[in-house]
């Protein structure tokens, strides 16, 4: 009897799985062969419930629909918005219980140590403060 293999669902829109994500599943699938990544990638946004996804790698424009929803504070009103460039954010969907399964676990703390390897790539500094505030 062999055993299946742990799934971790993630969304994320087409040009960023082809350019960035795709090229670098080999070295994640060789440290975690018991993870089934199932890669979903749309141009639309996905509702957040959906129980077959587990992590989105979502553009700012998910911040921004957020924000219109009441889903997010905006402490400084918006006169104290920020321009900045787009940015992909690390979403947790499901909950702390997904967030905490081992796959899942696993595949967002190798997606957080990929976007640091490419940031030193590119020559981008880290804010530490920024920095010490993700889980």
């Amino acid at each position: 009897m062999t055993r299946s293999r742990a799934q971790v669902g993630v969304t994320t829109f087409p040009t960023f799985a082809s350019l960035w994500l795709v090229p670098r599943l080999p070295d994640f699938e060789r440290a975690h062969p018991d993870a089934d990544l199932r890669i979903a990638a749309s141009d639309r946004l996905v509702e957040v419930e959906d129980i077959e996804l587990d992590v989105a790698l979502a553009r700012l424009a998910m911040v921004h629909e957020a924000l219109a929803r009441g889903d997010l504070v905006e402490p400084f009103g918006p006169s104290g918005r920020r321009w900045a460039e787009p940015c992909y954010w690390l979403v947790p969907l499901g909950g702390a219980v997904v967030a905490q399964r081992p796959e899942v676990r696993a595949f967002s703390d190798w997606v957080l140590a990929q976007a640091a390897l490419t940031r030193v790539a590119i020559g981008d500094v880290a804010d530490p403060e920024l920095d010490a505030h993700v889980d």
